[in-house]
């Protein structure tokens, strides 16, 4: 899944893809890619290793803070 308007969605990340590393960390599960998101740094891009259908692919992206709920 990817969420619309996400730093993701904005770089082409598709629902599918499959996340080979995030910067210099390789992910095989999904508790990799949550830890290798723990050095993401907002407003600093990083590069995503993807896999699609055949075809490997980078992408670089820049994290953003995303509140888990919105102020009213």
């Amino acid at each position: 899944m990817v969420c619309p308007g996400s730093p993701g969605d904005v770089v082409g990340v598709r629902k599918g893809d499959i996340l080979l590393s995030v910067g210099p960390l390789r992910t095989s599960s999904y508790a990799e890619a949550r830890d290798a998101s723990y050095y993401l740094v907002a407003g600093q891009g990083t590069t995503l290793g993807l896999l699609r259908v055949t075809k490997v692919a980078e992408s670089t992206v820049i994290p953003e803070v995303r509140p888990a709920y919105a102020q009213e």
